[in-house]
């Protein structure tokens, strides 16, 4: 009997609790957008529920918006970063999870943005003085103030002006191209990497949000300047910076390396080697690998020779899209990219990714890698697509890449289903036996 109500009290816990027993584990932020005005301060929370790790804290223009700590610890807890406006701009906060699990240990791998406004101050005018402060007036002054309130009275309050118009743009002193109103365009030579910014508007009291130096990548750069006129009104500028690729190829490693090159161009069929990576490990630099269709990039490898562990006798390139039935069937009815690595890519590794034809600028998707021998997805993180390009690290893995959120059948059921099955079996061949009991004390109290 007593057993009989062990077993019941067992399957009232883990029909009516699982919770109890399977404690769902995250780190989240309180917020995806700040606004703030210059010179003040805001802030935002890293929360961990039922887990704990390491928060890592960047800001990409810290001229405009910095923050106070680069990182933290978070157990079960809150924790507020601040935010600094220092400059009017914008300035995007990067939150990376680093050695974080939930407490039933599954691993937590994350990054969440946080787009942050830093706005300019209203100044407001010092009030004209008082007539009530200068004392007495003579009745000579009351007649004369008298006369001149009419025409006060028709004079019109001077406006700000709405101009944010500009009368050149310039990138390392040499103007930009216009093409129309609001876009200019210039190419660079393959050595250029970076450029800064000069920005003449027609009104001086327009103000130009600030630009740090602008990386360049090979290839074309897209960026966004917004003029601010005195009254508020906005206006923003496109710029177009070409990179010139200088035919850097891989025939020419040597060489390119030598010349501390750190891109190079691949041409369909091109296999890296690894007498070539252990060059590349040896000149201990970051080379951008990049593969190109009429000029257009399609993808990319970074490779940090520095970092470089495996060797494989040949590196092939190629990026597959044909995958097999069983994983499409798990992605009917979802949208996105299906990347299907080869088996030799060494790593770690980062894959540079063109998603500009089925994404847009600055879409926010998730990263999902698939198990093929447990069938199920991991979110790797969550990235915003750059200029139309998506970065992140990879191993010989199939990766899955939506704006969807992607869920697994979850164990924890069927363990519970299992374990319910198996206690109703025991449930009811104890109830047997009590009953077989029962009758065989019957018959020998009978005989």
């Amino acid at each position: 009997m007593r057993d009989k109500r062990a077993l019941i009290i067992m399957v009232t816990i883990l029909l009516f609790f699982p919770k109890a027993i399977f404690a769902f584990g995250e780190i989240k932020v309180s917020t995806t957008s700040i606004s703030i005005t210059e010179g003040d301060s805001s802030s935002f929370n890293v929360i961990a529920n039922n887990a704990a790790g390491r928060v890592d804290i960047s800001s990409s223009n810290p001229s405009v918006a910095s923050v106070k700590s680069n990182n933290v610890w978070v157990d079960n807890s809150s924790s507020s970063i601040v935010v600094s406006a220092n400059s009017v701009g914008t300035s995007i906060i990067t939150i990376t999870l680093y050695d974080a699990s939930t407490y039933d240990e599954e691993e937590l791998v994350d990054t969440y943005t946080i787009n942050v406004l830093v706005n300019p101050k209203f100044i407001e005018k010092e009030p004209s003085p008082s007539t009530n402060n200068m004392g007495e007036f003579s009745s000579k002054n009351n007649n004369k103030a008298k006369e001149n309130t009419s025409n006060i009275k028709n004079e019109t309050k001077e406006e700000k002006s709405s101009n944010a118009n500009v009368i050149k743009i310039m990138a390392n002193g040499i103007e930009l191209n216009k093409k129309d109103d609001t876009t200019y365009y210039l190419s660079f030579s393959n050595d250029v990497e970076k450029v800064d910014l000069v920005v003449e508007t027609e009104d001086k009291n327009a103000t130009v949000e600030s630009l740090n130096s602008l990386d360049l990548a090979i290839g074309e750069n897209k960026y966004i300047v917004c003029v601010i006129a005195e009254d508020g009104t906005k206006k923003e500028y496109n710029l177009i910076l070409n990179r010139d690729y200088n035919n850097y190829y891989l025939s020419n490693l040597d060489e390119y390396i030598s010349n501390i090159s750190r891109h190079i161009i691949l041409n369909k069929g091109d296999v890296i080697t690894s007498s070539d990576l252990e060059k590349i490990k040896k000149s201990n630099l970051i080379i951008n690998f990049d593969m190109m269709d009429n000029d257009k990039f399609l993808y990319g490898y970074v490779i940090d020779g520095s970092k470089l562990t495996k060797l494989k006798d040949d590196f092939k390139v190629e990026i597959k899209n044909n995958l097999d039935e069983n994983i499409d069937k798990l992605l009917k009815n979802k949208s996105g990219i299906k990347i299907m690595l080869n088996n030799n890519i060494p790593s770690p590794i980062m894959l540079r990714y063109y998603a500009g034809d089925e994404f847009s600028d600055k879409d926010v998707v998730n990263i999902y890698s698939y198990n093929s021998k447990d069938k199920r997805f991991k979110q790797v993180k969550t990235s915003k697509i750059e200029n139309g390009i998506l970065e992140f690290n990879i191993e010989n893995e199939i990766y899955f890449i939506t704006k969807e959120k992607m869920t697994n059948k979850p164990h924890n059921l069927i363990i519970i289903a299992v374990i319910v099955l198996v206690t109703v079996v025991l449930m009811c061949f104890s109830l047997i036996k009590s009953k077989l009991n029962k009758k065989r004390n019957a018959n020998l109290y009978i005989g």
